[in-house]
């Protein structure tokens, strides 16, 4: 409705600005003319003390009156005059509106009121002034051009003669109130036009953005609002369609949060567990054997561990997503960068009792978060290194225009319980004597590679245990 509104008070702006300079015309003619009706009263009553000889009272007069004064003799010869500009009223002398003439008045510059004089002729021909000559107690003149209303008055003067005062208004849009008629029809007309776009304007934009806050505060509500997207091809489209990809993403958010909380709060429940019935026992009144007691010591010390490494591992997950966010990518070499990687191992427990293989041919190019990479390419291989009876291959290959970092060893293998489960949070089964694990090694490799559109997986056997799979879309 606003901007129907909107568009009739625009194209019906002309004509009102017509109409409203045709009432400042008739309101701008009355008071020009009182004004030199007071003028010549006060000139009668001023020259009847200072008399017509003093041509600086007589410019000083026409200064305070904005008015251009001209005595005339009884044969209607000029016999004195001030300045003309006077006429124009002190606004108009101005410099800021002189400055403006031409956006006001055209090419052709604001009104020259002497030219316009010198077109009438000689003051003493003129109906006005002839009335006054014969004897009548006063003439006036109103004339009009198109960019000024003039007013003339011609008063007795002492001792015969005329006294002859002017002034004038300036007419800077009088073209609208001329055409005022025409104006009339064509606005009736772009009335019904300003109409039709305002219902138009209001169908395309307005109702489109009524249905898309709709569905928002209806999601925002918890109701079932369905896709936020309007099928449309313009920009009110593109907006929906970037509205939707939000709410995806804090829907993905909110669950990726959710999960994470499940899956803390389940690997937190038995060493929980532990130290709750090792309090209790603690607690009771009945003393404990010290082989009891170390038991009880281990198991608090080995919980504590347990909830310290989880929480750590936690907060790690938490870095690697904030900084896998700020999309800190360059281009670089993976066949280098594995290489370093798993050079980088060299002092793992294992390295020495384990036959590591490399191959990476390269320069195999992508455009990656380095470190993280880095980082998921060495976590493949510590566990690999863990399981391993002997020996790890590791191979870089361009696959489907992905890079593969492939790593296998010759260990057991992945049970095929575990293998839906292998890359979840806080899922570890290491073998027995092994370094305990956080759970999320094999997570943060697939959250890396999910955040650069890649994917990690198990991959078929090479060496008769478990091969696991980081893909990395490749840019040559």
């Amino acid at each position: 409705m606003r901007i129907l509104v909107a568009c009739l008070i625009l194209v019906a702006a002309p004509l009102a600005v017509a109409w409203i300079m045709g009432l400042y015309d008739a309101f701008e003619t009355h008071r020009l003319a009182a004004d030199l009706a007071k003028s010549g009263e006060a000139f009668t009553a001023e020259v009847q003390v200072r008399g017509l000889t003093d041509p600086a009272w007589l410019e000083e007069f026409g200064h305070a009156h904005d008015a251009y004064l001209r005595i005339l003799d009884r044969s209607g010869a000029r016999v004195a005059a001030t300045d003309p500009s006077d006429a124009e009223g002190r606004f108009s002398q101005q410099w800021i509106f002189r400055g403006l003439a031409d956006y006001f008045f055209g090419p052709g510059g604001p009104p020259d009121l002497m030219s316009h004089e010198a077109a009438l002729g000689p003051e003493a021909s003129r109906p006005e002034v002839q009335e006054v000559l014969r004897g009548a107690p006063e003439g006036e003149a109103r004339r009009v051009t198109p960019k000024m209303l003039i007013l003339y008055r011609a008063v007795p003067a002492p001792g015969g003669g005329v006294l002859y005062l002017t002034r004038m208004s300036r007419r800077s849009v009088r073209a609208l109130y001329d055409f005022r008629y025409q104006l009339l029809k064509l606005t009736l007309g772009l009335l019904l036009g300003a109409a039709a776009m305002g219902l138009w304007l209001g169908y395309q934009v307005v109702s489109p953005i009524q249905t898309l806050r709709g569905r928002v505060q209806a999601y925002l509500r918890g109701e079932p609002a369905g896709s936020l997207v309007l099928e449309r091809g313009d920009e009110l489209g593109e907006l929906s369609r970037s509205f939707e990809d939000l709410r995806q993403r804090l829907e993905a958010r909110l669950g990726h949060a959710t999960r994470v909380t499940a899956d803390f709060a389940h690997d937190l429940k038995n060493p929980l567990a532990a130290v709750r019935a090792a309090g209790e026992l603690l607690e009771g009144e009945r003393p404990l054997a010290p082989e009891r007691r170390a038991r009880l010591a281990h198991t608090l010390a080995s919980a504590t561990a347990h909830m310290e490494r989880s929480l750590d591992a936690l907060l790690a997950l938490a870095r690697l997503e904030a900084e896998l966010e700020e999309d800190a990518r360059a281009m670089v070499d993976l066949a280098a960068l594995v290489t370093e990687a798993v050079a980088s191992l060299a002092e793992h427990p294992r390295a020495a009792q384990v036959e590591l293989q490399v191959d990476a041919p390269g320069p195999v190019m992508a455009r990656v978060h380095e470190a993280r990479v880095a980082q998921a390419v060495r976590n493949l291989v510590d566990n690999a290194l863990v399981f391993a009876a002997g020996r790890v291959q590791v191979s870089l290959q361009v696959d489907a225009g992905q890079a593969v970092v492939r790593v296998s060893d010759d260990g057991p293998g992945v049970s095929e319980g575990n293998r839906g489960r292998i890359f979840e949070r806080f899922f570890t089964h290491r073998p027995e004597g092994a370094p305990a694990g956080t759970g999320l090694g094999l997570a943060i490799v697939r959250t890396v590679a999910r955040a650069h559109g890649g994917e990690a997986a198990l991959g078929a056997s090479a060496l008769g245990g478990a091969t696991f799979e980081l893909r990395l879309p490749r840019t040559v």
